[in-house]
């Protein structure tokens, strides 16, 4: 993998996790609007914002891809316990943690959950909904051996893909969001590209027009419009959207190596829930409720909720480095691995 591309893996992963902060912290419920089009331009925001999660799923294939050559599917399913099971169990345990003490001192006296309480916390939670991703990126990379073998096949990897987008585009089949079939196809593709397309992949014209960024904004817009629409749109957006993102990324290519906080998308990831509401009380407080700050808030809110995050992983680097590593997988920046091992949600 060209240097290049890595750096711009590096900064995409982090615009991404941007992206998804962007979904979690910014709602119109916290300002005061009333001009029509707000609503409009919020909708189209969150469109763009989505299309993180496919992305995140997109390059994690196309990394897994990548590393096979050099690794056994054993050292892959160990690496991925590393990087993705402890990290997982152990943020699990910092949220819970922070429930507990949120509770206790809401009711004003210690209150011991039992299991079951806690069980539901986990389950129901939404500090611990972002975990999904985790989880089903891990079984995901469990298929490898069948997912190597329809890849190389091509044609089982080009039936698994069209028989998915079909059953996400029927509403009667219902398949969860958060499910392995859900999102197979967008990993399919990725690791399609790992495996065979990556000097494709990161060929870069030597000059592109403002029109053609422009277009591919327009069509990511469409495509969010479109699924509204119907469900059966749903589908082409995930398949898509880590295409147009990439294309829009190219600016990112000529940028120097990555700081160590473009590297921390992971722990961005999994913490901003933390300073989340601490992040929307300080912006209202400074940018109040109105509509020019709602619409500053899809890029400012989400930049002072990253900076609270990345200042605690700062705090965390210095003070307990061991727990930092822990808790980011012992992940090393994309630019900075020789063999690209597969960054997780990063």
């Amino acid at each position: 993998m060209l240097q290049s591309t890595s750096r711009k893996i590096s900064y995409l992963q982090f615009a991404c996790a941007l992206l998804v902060i962007a979904l979690h912290t910014v709602f119109s419920s916290y300002f005061v609007i009333s001009a029509p089009w707000l609503a409009r331009f919020h909708q189209w925001m969150r469109d763009i914002a989505d299309a993180a999660i496919p992305t995140f799923f997109f390059l994690s294939a196309v990394l897994l891809m990548h590393s096979v050559r050099e690794r056994s599917w054993k050292q892959i399913m160990l690496r991925k316990l590393q990087t993705l099971a402890v990290p997982y169990v152990l943020w699990t345990v910092v949220y819970l943690l922070v429930r507990f003490v949120r509770t206790s001192l809401t009711d004003g006296r210690v209150v011991i959950p039992s299991l079951a309480q806690l069980w539901t916390w986990i389950q129901t939670g939404p500090e611990f909904y972002i975990f999904w991703f985790l989880r089903t990126l891990f079984l995901l990379t469990m298929l490898y051996p069948v997912l190597m073998w329809c890849v190389r096949k091509r044609w089982p990897a080009l039936l698994a893909a069209a028989v998915l987008m079909a059953l996400n585009a029927i509403t009667a089949a219902n398949l969860p969001y958060t499910s392995v079939l859900y999102w197979l196809p967008v990993f399919l593709a990725g690791c399609y590209v790992g495996m065979d397309q990556m000097p494709r992949f990161e060929k870069v014209p030597g000059k592109r027009y403002w029109w053609i960024y422009a277009a591919a904004v327009g069509l990511l817009l469409l495509l969010g419009w479109l699924r509204r629409i119907h469900p059966f749109f749903y589908s082409f957006f995930w398949i898509l959207s880590p295409f147009l993102l990439w294309m829009l990324a190219d600016i990112f290519i000529r940028f120097s190596d990555p700081p160590w906080w473009i590297g921390a998308a992971f722990f961005l990831y999994c913490s901003h829930l933390l300073v989340e509401r601490y992040a929307v009380k300080i912006y209202l407080w400074i940018f109040g409720q109105g509509q020019r700050a709602f619409v500053l808030s899809h890029l400012l809110l989400p930049i002072l909720c990253a900076a609270m995050a990345l200042l605690m992983a700062a705090v965390l680097r210095w003070l307990t480095p061991w727990l930092y590593h822990a808790l980011t997988g012992l992940r090393k920046p994309t630019h900075l691995s020789r063999s690209v091992p597969p960054s997780g949600a990063a």
